[in-house]
């Protein structure tokens, strides 16, 4: 695909899938049917059918996990500061005894 980056010495082997602007460090195999997605960065060996995305590349389904729980973690410090430093006049559990 368009723009992408191969350095010296890389080893690609059939079938593999190299998307738009996914960048491949020197010295690497790329196994076979592995598919690197789009502005995706390697730093390791790619092994066989893999699916690889984001810098430093890793499987896409963990990507993508990891991206959720990151959506998520903004509500989870809120609560926590809110646990941490309570507004004035809400009950604690120092207050309820």
């Amino acid at each position: 695909m368009a723009q992408a980056g191969i350095a010296g010495s890389v080893q690609v082997e059939d079938d593999v899938i190299i998307a738009g602007q996914a960048g491949i460090s020197d010295h690497l195999t790329i196994g076979r049917g592995a598919r690197l997605l789009v502005q995706s960065g390697h730093i390791a060996n790619v092994p066989a059918g893999a699916t690889l995305f984001g810098y430093p590349a890793r499987p896409h389904r963990e990507f993508l996990r990891a991206q959720a729980a990151m959506y998520r973690l903004a509500k989870i410090v809120d609560e926590l500061e809110e646990l941490v430093n309570p507004k004035p006049g809400t009950p604690t559990a120092d207050t309820e005894r």
